[in-house]
């Protein structure tokens, strides 16, 4: 019997964490699972870290990520991957961290899905989010790149703590394993 796996989907507005989470989870495609290393384990998304997406800066689902890790503790058992959309508050917070030191025996890691800019800025156009919100209409791509390139800062900041991959999470990929951008 395997331990259980915590992971983290982490990546820029959209790269694909959420629609990663629910593929691996609805289709089960041996070809991802395998290369995974979670053949024969239990894929538990964290319905949870799907929903409580805060949008910007003081949004109450910001506060509310901070009960993830008494969720995620709750969903954790032998044998399964626990799937959790990461957001850059809880990089922010500590809440990989944290989570870390209530399931010590857990294997724990990061996935952080990257796709190029431009394909990035057209798939937040298309959010609900983005049409309806002032500040991120008036975003550029350039802006976009700073936001990554804050993520990937608190990703080195923790690296030395948690195995942290790169998955290609463009059109053209098929979550293929790419060097992480660190």
């Amino acid at each position: 019997m395997k331990q259980t796996e915590i992971c983290w989907i982490c990546g820029a507005s959209g790269a694909g964490k959420d629609t990663f989470i629910r593929k691996v989870h609805a289709e089960a495609s041996e070809k991802i699972i395998k290369r995974f290393g979670w053949e024969g384990m239990n894929i538990i998304p964290c319905k949870e870290s799907l929903e409580w997406v805060a949008i910007f800066d003081g949004d109450s689902l910001e506060l509310k990520r901070n009960e993830l890790p008494s969720v995620i503790e709750s969903l954790a058992q032998p044998n399964s991957v626990i799937l959790i959309k990461g957001q850059v508050a809880d990089l922010t917070t500590g809440l990989p961290k944290q989570l870390k030191k209530m399931l010590p025996e857990a294997k724990h890691r990061i996935f952080f899905i990257d796709a190029p800019l431009d394909e990035l800025f057209e798939r937040c156009k298309q959010k609900e989010w983005f049409k309806q919100c002032p500040w991120y209409r008036k975003s550029s791509k350039r802006e976009m790149a700073k936001w990554r390139s804050f993520q990937l800062d608190l990703l080195k900041k923790i690296a030395p703590e948690f195995e942290i991959k790169a998955i290609d999470g463009s059109d053209k990929g098929s979550y293929e394993f790419i060097k992480i951008p660190l």
